[in-house]
C-alpha cells in the first residue's frame, strides 16, 4: 500500500496495475539479455549472461509465483552482479593491446 501510494503521488499510479508490472518486467528483462548478448559476443564470456537470465527466473519466481521476497532479492542482485561482471569483462576486452597483422 505505502509502494502504491508513492507511485500514486508521483502521478504514475499506472505501474500499481499488474498488467503493466508484467509488461515493464519483460521489456526491461529483454532489454537486459540483449545487453549481456552483445557483452558475450564481445568478451565471449557466457557466464554474466546465464547469471542475468538466472536471475530474471529468480525476481519472476519470487515476486509472483512463490511471493518470496528473498528469492526476489537474490534475482536482482544475480542482475546487477551480472551487469556489473559484463561492464568488466567488456573494459577489459577494450584495454587489451590488439595486434595488428
Amino acid at each position: 500500500p505505502a509502494g502504491s501510494a508513492l507511485l500514486a503521488s508521483m502521478g504514475l499510479g499506472v505501474l500499481t496495475n499488474v498488467t503493466v508490472l508484467w509488461s515493464l518486467l519483460a521489456i526491461l528483462s529483454v532489454i537486459l539479455l540483449l545487453g549481456l548478448l552483445f557483452g558475450t559476443l564481445r568478451h565471449k564470456n557466457i557466464l554474466p549472461l546465464l547469471l542475468g537470465g538466472a536471475g530474471i527466473v529468480g525476481i519472476v519466481l519470487g515476486a509472483y509465483i512463490l511471493f518470496t521476497p528473498a528469492v526476489t532479492n537474490v534475482g536482482v542482485a544475480a542482475v546487477i552482479g551480472a551487469t556489473l561482471w559484463n561492464l568488466i569483462l567488456c573494459k577489459q576486452v577494450k584495454m587489451s593491446p590488439t595486434r595488428s597483422t
